[in-house]
């Protein structure tokens, strides 16, 4: 397992990737090229930065982000047939940050899975722009996008799912959601004799982890930023 740490710096950069990788990132703004050349997992943690990463993938890659009050932007170029993407974003946030990912499907026979997932801890704005990309070209392609942004309080968000697409043979989807958790959930927790702030904790314990695939030491990680932030 390669780990990389990076704090308060400013830099520019180019990463080979061949291995499992963890990656942090705190107090940054950084501008980053990956090069990822094997079929490998990573886990990228960001706190209080701000970070620009382009990825050349030509293998199966499987990455996962959490991301604490801070503003990212991805570009994932996906340039040898027959890979698969499994992507997870989740951020926790008490002040306005934007997010952007962009998925380039360059080759044929490609299939990206992208999940976004975003908690609004205060009266702030957070912004997702989830861009798919499919040229002509690219034919027999599966997309996914699935974005949600949860608001805490009176906070706001806003979420644009675009798929850009010039051919029809692919298979192409979109969801977008903004709101609180499904009173529903709340309702079931709430009736197991927990409270209304420790209902609201658990379901957000899972919306930003479920969808993962972390070591419990990366789990960790997350349930210990929603502790402090949580109030």
């Amino acid at each position: 397992m390669n780990k990389i740490e990076v704090r308060d710096e400013t830099l520019e950069k180019i990463i080979k990737l061949s291995e499992d990788t963890v990656i942090f990132y705190e107090n940054c703004n950084i501008d980053v090229k990956y090069e990822v050349t094997s079929d490998i997992k990573v886990f990228m943690y960001v706190y209080n930065s701000v970070i620009n990463g382009s990825y050349d993938i030509s293998s199966n890659f499987s990455f996962n982000v959490f991301a604490v009050d801070s503003s990212v932007s991805l570009k994932l170029d996906l340039n040898r047939e027959d890979i698969n993407l499994d992507y997870v974003y989740s951020t926790i946030n008490e002040h306005d940050n934007s997010y952007e990912i962009t998925v380039n499907h360059n080759c044929k026979n490609q299939i990206s899975k992208v999940i976004n997932h975003g908690i609004n801890l205060d009266s702030n704005k957070l912004s997702f722009v989830i861009n798919t990309v499919i040229p002509k070209d690219s034919i027999k392609i599966c997309a996914n996008q699935d974005s949600k942004i949860i608001l805490v309080r009176d906070g706001s968000g806003k979420i644009d799912p675009n798929l850009i697409i010039d051919n029809d043979d692919i298979n192409a989807n979109h969801s977008a959601y903004i709101g609180d958790f499904k009173e529903e959930d709340i309702f079931y927790i709430k009736s197991r004799g927990i409270s209304l702030n420790d209902a609201r904790k658990l379901l957000a314990k899972a919306f930003l982890i479920g969808k993962m695939k972390l070591s419990y030491k990366e789990i960790n990680i997350i349930l210990e930023k929603l502790d402090l932030y949580w109030r």
